[in-house]
């Protein structure tokens, strides 16, 4: 029932989740990370760049870099899928920099 339900929203249960295929995902996540990026560059320019950058990154690893699977031994062997994770990841790196960075309580002016 479960899986049958994930299914429905384009969700492979075989492929352990990897690959979304909601037609909704791109706006929903392009839509987030702009109110991400116009929440941050309120709080500094440093944020609001680093959340772009990382903006850029996680869409990449989730979108335009799919790995690519090789059909022809009928074994679907990835090839490029730790280059995707680790641009997805640093994406996400980037983006909790950003947050740190605009968000974390700075000492000024205290001399000891």
């Amino acid at each position: 029932m479960i899986f049958a339900t994930i299914a429905a929203f384009g969700l492979s249960a075989g492929a352990g989740l990897a690959q979304v295929n909601v037609p909704f995902s791109r706006p929903l996540l392009v839509l987030s990370l702009l109110l991400m990026v116009l929440g941050l560059t309120l709080k500094g320019f440093a944020p609001g760049i680093l959340t772009v950058g990382g903006g850029m990154l996680v869409y990449l690893g989730m979108f335009e870099l799919p790995p690519q699977t090789s059909q022809m031994t009928g074994m679907g062997s990835n090839s490029g899928g730790g280059f995707v994770l680790a641009t997805f990841w640093l994406g996400v790196i980037f983006i909790v920099g950003a947050y740190a960075l605009a968000y974390w309580p700075r000492r000024s002016g205290i001399r000891r």
